[in-house]
């Protein structure tokens, strides 16, 4: 018989009882993990090496794959920048060589785009041009040339040259080049020295496998970045080993654009063919994935202009349509999962991002903790099995 005290409670309160003591106990379990790995690696540190091989600390692993442009090199910069490992007096001077460099080479392939764009730049701006096309690399602590600063600054004034910047989407511009042109002044400034957010604008190809160590929460963790060119994705499989976590990028503006190595190939078709080969590989079934949709920012403004179903027929959704445009892409990506991963089997994170955005990267490494057994603790089984 019920007891009297309990009657009228509705299902949902009665689920709400053992949650309580459920969630108090997860969080004294968090805290008590964490500090013993943090006392661990405290006290590794004062080991000799013998000592070290009878106690293996536990490590992180996060793998950043991808296609190429797709910003998992933005997103190992956030994890430098919110985990307080700073960036050297030597990478700041090669972030400001890299910007100027970032400059000419958009500057070049504007201009190159001119003819196939049916545009003719007048005979008055061809010195400009040729200052352009003929700048050499930038040395150790040199100036931005001013000549450059001039030639670019003409050029942009120019109708020819802006018409080109406005239909850069048929032509693969990068899409950070915006906020360098806007920008121009101060980066030829001699007393410019690249700012976090120049750095997470920045853009650099990947070659080989970029390693990484940064501290969260105490616990050492090795990001892995790997080049996402299609010359570069061969060397993949010597980082698959030990990883915690994936983190896989999509650019949402892959859609419209074409890749740079192979122009007759769609960026986002070509994400669905390597999101099809890891998500479905054995080799990761019992990996977390946090599915990461990024540049959110640029997509809403890109579908303003184009329309999915020009490159995506089977898109129903109306023209400008950023929302439907967006569960469009989440679940084409989700209909190529066949290894029974689920988004509901806390093995299956699903986001859409800025990179260059620090809160809500901050919101995604955090994610990456929870789905991560070394860097958030094993107490989440417990926690996984009340409802919420």
């Amino acid at each position: 018989m019920d007891h009297p005290k309990d009657a009228g409670k509705s299902p949902r309160r009665a689920l709400q009882i053992p949650l309580v003591y459920a969630v108090k106990l997860f969080l004294f379990t968090t805290r008590w993990a964490r500090r013993q790995i943090s006392d661990k690696l405290r006290k590794g540190k004062h080991k000799s090496s013998t000592d070290r091989t009878t106690e293996t600390i536990s490590t992180a692993k996060i793998l950043l794959l991808g296609t190429a442009d797709s910003g998992k090199s933005t997103i190992l910069k956030q994890m430098r920048m919110l985990h307080h490992s700073s960036f050297s007096s030597s990478e700041i001077e090669a972030y400001r060589r890299l910007a100027f460099d970032n400059v000419i080479q958009g500057m070049r392939v504007l201009l190159a785009s001119l003819p196939g764009l049916g545009l003719d730049l007048p005979d008055a701006l061809r010195p400009a041009q040729e200052t352009v096309t003929g700048a050499g690399d930038l040395c150790d602590d040199a100036p931005f040339p001013a000549d450059c600063f001039n030639a670019i600054t003409a050029l942009l004034k120019h109708s020819t040259v802006q018409e080109a910047c406005r239909r850069g989407r048929e032509i693969a511009l990068p899409e950070n080049l915006p906020y360098l042109f806007t920008n121009l002044p101060r980066f030829f400034s001699p007393s410019f020295v690249p700012t976090h957010d120049d750095i997470l604008h920045l853009r650099a190809r990947t070659i080989g496998t970029t390693e990484t160590t940064v501290i969260i929460d105490g616990i050492e963790t090795l990001v892995a970045d790997v080049g996402g060119a299609i010359s570069e994705r061969r060397k993949w499989i010597n980082a698959f080993a030990d990883i915690t976590v994936i983190i896989f990028t999509v650019s949402l503006t892959g859609y419209s654009r074409s890749l740079v190595e192979d122009p007759s190939r769609n960026e986002m078709q070509d994400s669905l063919l390597i999101w099809d080969s890891i998500c479905n590989a054995g080799w990761f079934k019992r990996i977390p994935i946090i599915l990461c949709f990024t540049k959110n920012d640029l997509f809403e403004e890109e579908i303003q202009h184009t329309h999915v179903a020009d490159w995506f027929p089977d898109f129903h959704g109306a023209p400008r349509d950023a929302a439907a445009g967006r569960d469009y892409f989440i679940n084409r990506f989700l209909s190529h999962v066949r290894t029974g991963r689920h988004v509901l089997d806390k093995d299956l994170y699903i986001r859409v991002i800025t990179a260059t955005d620090t809160k809500m990267m901050k919101e995604v490494l955090d994610l990456a903790g929870y789905a991560s057994p070394i860097l958030w603790p094993p107490a989440l089984a417990f926690f996984h099995s009340f409802p919420t």
